[in-house]
């Protein structure tokens, strides 16, 4: 009889011992996901946020065609605006004024 109480303890011991391991192993495992599904938010947000981007540019390429279209061929006001806004060119005897005070304040 007493060689059975010590079989029962080694077992509960042993029981524990796996419990015990097993708690640990999916308790790491929970926080390794949590860490990865925190990593997968911020790619989200960053994905929305250049998605909200690309989507207001193709907007205002939208609205360019739709003025060229209704110039009827009179172009010269979307060749001015690209001169101006892409490639930073001006007109003849116009001076342009930058303000480096502005990041100063």
């Amino acid at each position: 009889m007493f060689s059975g109480t010590v079989k029962k303890r080694n077992y509960s011991i042993i029981l524990s011992v796996f419990l015990l391991g097993l708690v640990c192993y999916l308790f790491v495992t929970w926080y390794s996901l949590q860490g990865k599904i925190q990593e997968q938010t911020w790619a989200i947000a960053v994905v929305n946020r250049e998605i909200k981007t690309q989507d207001y540019e193709n907007n205002e390429l939208q609205r360019i065609i739709k003025e060229v279209k209704k110039d009827n061929g009179n172009k010269s006001e979307y060749i001015e605006h690209i001169a101006r806004k892409d490639r930073g060119y001006v007109m003849p005897g116009e001076r342009v004024y930058y303000d480096i005070s502005a990041g100063s304040n």
